[in-house]
């Protein structure tokens, strides 16, 4: 897969490459420099907690708007 294809399915919510996925990923990685830095230092990352909240809502979001277009997809068929 070349890059503009990429960039494409970072645009499209419906890939797995989607916007949400991005934040998430880059929210993650930054925590967890914040977390390495603040280990080096000796200090405290300030609203750390409320930061791994916001990401875990947005991961939630997502795995929930997937599942509805599955089971859209699947005509709706309760299990």
């Amino acid at each position: 897969m070349g890059l503009r294809n990429s960039i494409n399915n970072l645009i499209r919510s419906d890939r797995p490459e989607s916007p949400t996925d991005l934040i998430f990923l880059f929210g993650m990685l930054v925590l967890l420099d914040l977390q390495v830095w603040a280990a080096l230092t000796a200090s405290t990352v300030p609203y750390f907690e409320a930061m791994l909240i916001a990401l875990g809502g947005y991961k939630c979001v997502k795995v929930g708007s997937d599942y509805q277009k599955e089971r859209k997809a699947d005509g709706g068929t309760p299990s």
